[in-house]
């Protein structure tokens, strides 16, 4: 499962390549994707190793459908509000607005989120590990 997992990371990080021209921002991207994703991954294992030290995989990956779907709900109703207030001030400005959005946004939001999750589930390891 874990090799699964794996492969389809990197697959989807590749598959990047495929639509657009690369560029030193899609690299970046990927780069900055890569190095939090593998420290999460550190970050949740040392706190698993603090708790009871079993069980690492099994949990780290039950703890994911928890925080997933939290996740989702939480960033639908930011999306919902924020296009909402979007249109309410500025109207059809806000299109032009929305269309700017570059990959420099999406490497600092992307980030961010994926940093908050692997917090969330190192977060959810520890109390998993000290409960037993």
């Amino acid at each position: 499962m874990l090799v699964f997992v794996l492969l389809y990371t990197i697959a989807s990080s590749l598959s990047s390549y495929l639509a657009e021209e690369i560029s030193v921002f899609t690299i970046a991207d990927n780069l900055v994707y890569w190095l939090i994703t593998a420290w999460g991954v550190v970050i949740c294992y040392k706190a698993n190793a603090k708790g009871d030290n079993e069980e690492f995989i099994d949990r780290f990956i039950c703890t994911s459908l928890p925080i997933t779907i939290r996740y989702i709900v939480i960033l639908i109703g930011v999306y919902i509000v924020y296009m909402t207030a979007g249109y309410i001030t500025f109207g059809d400005a806000f299109d032009r607005f929305t269309e700017k959005w570059n990959i420099v946004d999406s490497i600092i939001t992307n980030s961010s989120l994926i940093f908050i999750y692997l917090w969330q589930r190192r977060y959810m390891l520890k109390i998993s590990g000290a409960n037993n």
